[in-house]
């Protein structure tokens, strides 16, 4: 983040991580790994996630930066998705 003031990208909505990327202030890798570095921090005390798809999650911001970069229109949720809970089937997941 071009601020200096510091503060954790996990720290902000969805609205203002939006922006940022928008803005080109941060890419969605960033955002990405700030949530998965929190989730990391706090996940053994809160046991919030069945599994963690990390490599997953970081491969998935790396494609929606390419995107960013090529100038495509992106919603305000892309690439804000490191959690998947694994369904019942074992193939298909739900993003959250």
């Amino acid at each position: 983040m071009k601020d200096s003031v510091e503060m954790h990208l996990y720290e902000l909505s969805a609205c203002e991580l939006h922006n940022l990327i928008k803005g080109k202030e941060v890419s969605v890798e960033e955002v990405i790994a700030s949530l998965l570095q929190r989730i990391k921090k706090v996940e053994e005390r809160i046991k919030a996630f069945l599994s963690l798809y990390e490599k997953e999650a970081l491969n998935e911001a790396r494609k929606w930066d390419k995107k960013i970069s090529r100038g495509e229109e992106v919603g305000p949720l892309a690439g804000e998705e490191p959690g998947k809970f694994q369904l019942l089937s074992g193939d298909e997941y739900l993003h959250l």
